[in-house]
Protein backbone atom coordinates (compact mmCIF):
# COMPACT_ATOMS: atom_id res chain seq x y z
CA UNK A 1 0.00 0.00 0.00
CA UNK A 2 1.49 3.38 -0.70
CA UNK A 3 1.71 5.71 2.23
CA UNK A 4 2.11 9.55 2.32
CA UNK A 5 2.97 11.91 5.34
CA UNK A 6 0.18 14.21 4.63
CA UNK A 7 -2.67 15.14 2.16
CA UNK A 8 -0.20 17.17 0.31
CA UNK A 9 2.14 14.74 -0.93
CA UNK A 10 -1.10 12.15 -1.41
CA UNK A 11 -2.80 14.57 -4.07
CA UNK A 12 0.42 15.39 -5.75
CA UNK A 13 1.42 11.39 -5.71
CA UNK A 14 -2.10 10.98 -6.83
CA UNK A 15 -1.93 13.74 -10.26
CA UNK A 16 1.25 12.11 -11.24
CA UNK A 17 -0.15 8.83 -11.35
CA UNK A 18 -3.32 10.19 -12.45
CA UNK A 19 -1.12 11.45 -15.86
CA UNK A 20 0.69 8.11 -16.21
CA UNK A 21 -2.41 6.55 -16.35
CA UNK A 22 -4.55 9.45 -18.93
CA UNK A 23 -1.25 9.51 -21.29
CA UNK A 24 -0.93 5.83 -21.21
CA UNK A 25 -4.82 5.70 -22.56
CA UNK A 26 -4.49 8.90 -25.11
CA UNK A 27 -1.50 7.76 -26.62
CA UNK A 28 -0.40 4.15 -24.98
CA UNK A 29 -1.93 2.14 -27.92
CA UNK A 30 0.14 3.98 -30.67
CA UNK A 31 3.11 3.60 -28.80
CA UNK A 32 2.67 0.07 -28.55
CA UNK A 33 2.09 -0.47 -32.15
CA UNK A 34 4.90 1.35 -33.52
CA UNK A 35 6.91 -1.54 -31.08
CA UNK A 36 4.96 -3.83 -32.74
CA UNK A 37 2.53 -4.85 -30.59
CA UNK A 38 -1.81 -4.22 -30.00
CA UNK A 39 -3.27 -3.67 -26.93
CA UNK A 40 -4.52 -7.27 -26.96
CA UNK A 41 -1.09 -8.48 -26.19
CA UNK A 42 0.41 -9.69 -23.10
CA UNK A 43 3.21 -6.89 -22.30
CA UNK A 44 0.73 -3.77 -23.05
CA UNK A 45 -2.19 -5.81 -21.15
CA UNK A 46 -0.01 -6.11 -18.12
CA UNK A 47 0.96 -2.76 -18.09
CA UNK A 48 -1.98 -1.22 -18.01
CA UNK A 49 -3.34 -3.53 -15.41
CA UNK A 50 -0.27 -2.06 -12.95
CA UNK A 51 -1.15 1.27 -14.10
CA UNK A 52 -4.99 0.94 -13.45
CA UNK A 53 -3.77 -0.59 -9.67
CA UNK A 54 -1.69 2.14 -8.39
CA UNK A 55 -3.85 5.01 -10.13
CA UNK A 56 -6.92 2.73 -8.34
CA UNK A 57 -4.72 2.35 -4.73
CA UNK A 58 -3.69 5.75 -5.02
CA UNK A 59 -7.73 6.94 -4.94
CA UNK A 60 -7.67 5.10 -1.76
CA UNK A 61 -4.46 7.13 0.16
CA UNK A 62 -6.69 9.79 -0.69
CA UNK A 63 -9.75 8.73 2.04
CA UNK A 64 -6.73 7.98 4.10
CA UNK A 65 -7.01 11.87 4.59
CA UNK A 66 -10.13 13.12 3.71
CA UNK A 67 -12.87 10.79 4.76
CA UNK A 68 -13.65 10.54 8.61
CA UNK A 69 -14.96 7.37 8.97
CA UNK A 70 -13.32 4.10 9.46
CA UNK A 71 -16.41 2.24 7.45
CA UNK A 72 -16.52 4.44 4.32
CA UNK A 73 -12.56 3.88 4.43
CA UNK A 74 -12.96 0.11 4.68
CA UNK A 75 -15.79 0.15 1.95
CA UNK A 76 -13.45 2.15 -0.60
CA UNK A 77 -10.80 -0.32 -0.27
CA UNK A 78 -12.84 -3.26 -0.25
CA UNK A 79 -14.41 -1.83 -3.87
CA UNK A 80 -11.48 -1.28 -4.97
CA UNK A 81 -9.52 -4.58 -4.33
CA UNK A 82 -12.86 -6.15 -5.84
CA UNK A 83 -12.63 -3.85 -8.90
CA UNK A 84 -9.40 -4.94 -9.93
CA UNK A 85 -9.81 -8.68 -9.31
CA UNK A 86 -12.50 -8.52 -11.37
CA UNK A 87 -10.93 -6.44 -14.09
CA UNK A 88 -8.34 -8.89 -13.70
CA UNK A 89 -10.69 -11.97 -14.79
CA UNK A 90 -12.11 -9.92 -17.65
CA UNK A 91 -9.23 -8.39 -19.41
CA UNK A 92 -6.28 -9.96 -18.52
CA UNK A 93 -3.27 -11.13 -21.14
CA UNK A 94 -3.41 -15.03 -20.12
CA UNK A 95 -6.72 -16.57 -20.11
CA UNK A 96 -10.77 -15.62 -21.38
CA UNK A 97 -13.67 -16.39 -19.59
CA UNK A 98 -16.45 -16.63 -22.16
CA UNK A 99 -19.50 -15.22 -22.18
CA UNK A 100 -19.67 -13.43 -18.60
CA UNK A 101 -16.78 -10.96 -19.86
CA UNK A 102 -19.82 -8.16 -21.21
CA UNK A 103 -21.77 -8.83 -17.97
CA UNK A 104 -18.84 -8.37 -15.99
CA UNK A 105 -17.69 -5.25 -17.69
CA UNK A 106 -20.32 -3.76 -17.21
CA UNK A 107 -20.44 -4.13 -13.57
CA UNK A 108 -16.84 -3.42 -13.36
CA UNK A 109 -17.94 0.20 -15.13
CA UNK A 110 -21.04 0.18 -12.57
CA UNK A 111 -18.83 0.10 -9.45
CA UNK A 112 -15.72 2.19 -10.89
CA UNK A 113 -18.62 5.27 -11.54
CA UNK A 114 -19.80 4.64 -7.59
CA UNK A 115 -16.33 4.32 -6.43
CA UNK A 116 -15.19 7.57 -8.86
CA UNK A 117 -18.34 9.75 -7.75
CA UNK A 118 -17.64 8.82 -3.51
CA UNK A 119 -13.98 10.04 -3.94
CA UNK A 120 -14.99 12.90 -5.81
CA UNK A 121 -18.11 13.85 -3.31
CA UNK A 122 -14.99 13.52 -0.04
CA UNK A 123 -12.77 15.74 -2.01
CA UNK A 124 -14.87 18.14 -2.76
CA UNK A 125 -15.82 18.84 0.23
CA UNK A 126 -12.32 18.62 1.54
CA UNK A 127 -11.38 21.20 -0.54
CA UNK A 128 -13.91 23.07 1.47
CA UNK A 129 -11.88 22.91 4.36
CA UNK A 130 -10.19 26.40 5.43
CA UNK A 131 -7.65 24.29 7.48
CA UNK A 132 -5.95 23.46 3.49
CA UNK A 133 -2.84 25.37 2.54
CA UNK A 134 -3.17 26.64 -1.20
CA UNK A 135 -0.44 24.44 -2.25
CA UNK A 136 -2.79 21.45 -1.21
CA UNK A 137 -5.78 23.16 -2.96
CA UNK A 138 -3.92 23.28 -5.84
CA UNK A 139 -2.88 19.69 -6.13
CA UNK A 140 -6.55 18.17 -4.83
CA UNK A 141 -8.25 20.40 -7.56
CA UNK A 142 -5.81 18.92 -10.03
CA UNK A 143 -6.86 15.20 -8.93
CA UNK A 144 -10.34 15.90 -8.58
CA UNK A 145 -10.55 17.68 -12.37
CA UNK A 146 -8.48 14.51 -13.44
CA UNK A 147 -10.68 12.34 -11.56
CA UNK A 148 -13.71 13.90 -13.51
CA UNK A 149 -12.67 13.02 -16.59
CA UNK A 150 -11.67 10.09 -16.28
CA UNK A 151 -14.86 8.90 -14.53
CA UNK A 152 -16.66 10.29 -17.58
CA UNK A 153 -14.45 8.10 -19.89
CA UNK A 154 -15.31 5.48 -17.84
CA UNK A 155 -19.53 5.98 -18.05
CA UNK A 156 -18.70 6.32 -22.07
CA UNK A 157 -17.55 2.73 -21.94
CA UNK A 158 -20.33 1.18 -19.95
CA UNK A 159 -22.48 3.69 -22.77
CA UNK A 160 -20.53 1.54 -25.25
CA UNK A 161 -21.25 -1.88 -23.74
CA UNK A 162 -24.90 -1.18 -23.57
CA UNK A 163 -25.08 0.76 -27.01
CA UNK A 164 -22.59 -0.56 -29.13
CA UNK A 165 -20.75 2.07 -31.59
CA UNK A 166 -22.74 4.57 -29.77
CA UNK A 167 -19.28 6.82 -30.53
CA UNK A 168 -19.61 6.57 -33.89
CA UNK A 169 -17.52 2.54 -34.37
CA UNK A 170 -17.13 -0.04 -32.58
CA UNK A 171 -13.66 -1.49 -30.47
CA UNK A 172 -12.96 -4.52 -28.92
CA UNK A 173 -14.56 -4.56 -25.76
CA UNK A 174 -12.62 -3.97 -22.58
CA UNK A 175 -9.12 -1.84 -22.55
CA UNK A 176 -9.10 -0.77 -26.21
CA UNK A 177 -12.88 0.60 -25.65
CA UNK A 178 -11.90 1.99 -22.29
CA UNK A 179 -8.77 3.74 -23.51
CA UNK A 180 -10.98 5.28 -26.69
CA UNK A 181 -14.04 6.35 -24.45
CA UNK A 182 -10.71 8.34 -21.69
CA UNK A 183 -10.11 9.79 -25.17
CA UNK A 184 -13.36 11.04 -25.96
CA UNK A 185 -13.74 12.44 -22.37
CA UNK A 186 -11.05 14.54 -22.40
CA UNK A 187 -11.40 15.54 -26.26
CA UNK A 188 -14.45 17.18 -24.69
CA UNK A 189 -13.23 19.52 -22.94
CA UNK A 190 -10.14 20.38 -25.44
CA UNK A 191 -12.87 20.95 -27.87
CA UNK A 192 -11.38 18.29 -30.12
CA UNK A 193 -13.34 14.84 -30.03
CA UNK A 194 -11.37 14.04 -33.39
CA UNK A 195 -12.85 10.81 -35.39
CA UNK A 196 -15.72 10.36 -33.14
CA UNK A 197 -19.39 10.74 -34.47
CA UNK A 198 -21.56 10.21 -31.62
CA UNK A 199 -25.17 9.24 -31.59
CA UNK A 200 -27.08 12.34 -30.40
CA UNK A 201 -28.02 10.98 -27.14
CA UNK A 202 -24.30 10.63 -26.58
CA UNK A 203 -23.40 14.39 -27.73
CA UNK A 204 -26.09 15.17 -25.78
CA UNK A 205 -24.38 13.96 -22.60
CA UNK A 206 -20.96 15.26 -23.59
CA UNK A 207 -22.51 18.98 -22.94
CA UNK A 208 -23.48 17.93 -19.43
CA UNK A 209 -19.64 16.59 -19.20
CA UNK A 210 -18.47 20.50 -20.25
CA UNK A 211 -21.19 22.31 -18.22
CA UNK A 212 -20.22 19.88 -15.15
CA UNK A 213 -16.01 20.27 -15.65
CA UNK A 214 -17.06 24.67 -16.23
CA UNK A 215 -19.38 24.45 -13.07
CA UNK A 216 -16.25 23.33 -11.59
CA UNK A 217 -13.64 25.33 -12.36
CA UNK A 218 -16.07 27.96 -11.25
CA UNK A 219 -16.24 26.31 -7.55
CA UNK A 220 -12.34 26.35 -8.31
CA UNK A 221 -12.01 30.15 -8.83
CA UNK A 222 -14.38 31.05 -5.47
CA UNK A 223 -12.02 28.55 -3.55
CA UNK A 224 -8.53 30.04 -4.04
CA UNK A 225 -9.85 33.52 -2.67
CA UNK A 226 -11.17 31.65 0.46
CA UNK A 227 -10.66 29.50 3.24
CA UNK A 228 -7.07 28.61 2.43
CA UNK A 229 -4.86 27.87 5.00
CA UNK A 230 -1.63 30.51 5.47
CA UNK A 231 1.42 28.33 4.23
Amino acid sequence: MLKYRDDYDAFKTLVFIQLIFIVSMLVGKEIFRYWGFNLQDTIPKSYYLVVSALYGFSLYNITLFTAQSKMVKSLILGLIVFIFIATFLADNPFFTIGNIRHGLLSTIHVLLIVLEMTVLVIAIKDLLSPNKTLNTKLWASLATYFTILISWGGFYDLMSLLMPGCLGREYPLGLENYAECISYSFGIVSKDDGMFTPIPLIKQLSKVQTMWCSMFMIFLFSQFKTNVKKE
